[in-house]
């Protein structure tokens, strides 16, 4: 088997995981994205992709790679980041023939190494509904392909909307860290419309920040719904593109706010997701492998018209 492996500008671990596959074949092309041609690739049986591309990116040279790589039929890893651990990780997720949850094949669960992975990530107390106060609402980053288009400002403002006609309880928005960092007009503008009528939290130092205050949290699909869910918040997820999208209510409604999924259904569900997450010394030895190559082999296409 013939694999291309692209590379992008991305943080050390995600590059350092796509270039470990070559310890498990021995015929790798590895070229970056501006290095790019149809040419090159047109041999490859397999690709390892660093990053994710969506209909609503600009067609950058990027945007060219990836493309190809998703038309060509061919089965592909997607190197990208991890669910359980946004600040620090020191592992990976690896994506068979897509990016998010409905468009990536899901793996088969693995809840012994879910426990192994919570412990390594100090998580405790996993499918235990806590109840907190405040709803909490956290939109993705401003220019996310996770949006697909839909503008965030739009979806923010209808999110409000609706749960003034279900809830009084406290509202908390949560800015994802690149809002405001990158978008300072867009924070000012968001708040200068809501900053009294919610709390408006910006603190950058951590993507999740302290959740044991929230009654339940809200998103379209951004990943922080997956930690969430996880360490006991209600959740409603709503898009496929969630991760915890089956797990969730997908609706603004006040039974929707208080619904949590039982344990059995929790332990299922993210034993799938932990056999995503992958280290550097799992893809080196082959541990990785075992679990994703049938489904590559198998290279079930999944519904692309979101491309």
């Amino acid at each position: 088997m013939r694999v291309g492996i692209i590379l992008n500008n991305s943080g050390t671990i995600y590059i350092d995981a796509a270039i470990a596959f070559t310890k498990l074949f021995d015929d790798c092309f590895i070229c970056t994205e501006e290095q790019f041609s149809p040419q090159t690739l047109d041999s490859c049986d397999m690709f390892v992709v660093v990053g994710n591309y969506f209909k609503n990116y600009n067609i950058d040279k990027a945007g060219v790679v990836k493309k190809y790589v998703y038309e060509s039929g061919k089965p592909f890893i997607v190197v990208t980041g991890s669910l359980f651990n946004v600040k620090k990780p020191d592992r990976v997720r690896l994506n068979v023939n897509g990016f998010c949850n409905n468009f990536a094949v899901m793996p088969p669960s693995n809840p012994d190494r879910l426990i192994k992975l919570l412990s390594h990530y100090n998580i405790n107390n996993i499918g235990k509904h806590k109840r907190g106060d405040k709803i909490v609402i956290a939109p993705n980053a401003l220019a996310s392909p996770m949006m697909f288009g839909k503008d965030v400002d739009k979806w923010i403002y209808s999110v409000l909307d609706e749960l003034e006609n279900i809830t009084d309880r406290p509202i908390q928005l949560r800015y994802h860290r690149k809002n405001v960092i990158a978008h300072s007009d867009w924070f000012q503008r968001i708040n200068r419309r809501f900053g009294d009528q919610i709390d408006i939290c910006t603190d950058t130092k951590d993507d999740l920040g302290p959740l044991e205050d929230a009654y339940c949290v809200i998103t379209y699909n951004s990943t922080y719904s997956a930690l969430s869910l996880l360490t006991g918040s209600s959740n409603i997820s709503m898009h496929p593109g969630s991760f915890v999208y089956e797990l969730t209510k997908n609706d603004l409604s006040a039974e929707s706010l208080t619904y949590y999924p039982g344990y059995n259904e929790i332990e299922s569900h993210y034993g799938k997701l932990a056999n995503m997450e992958w280290s550097l010394d799992e893809i080196k030895d082959g541990s990785t492998w075992k679990v994703l190559a049938p489904m590559v082999e198998e290279n079930i296409q999944l519904n692309r018209d979101w491309l």
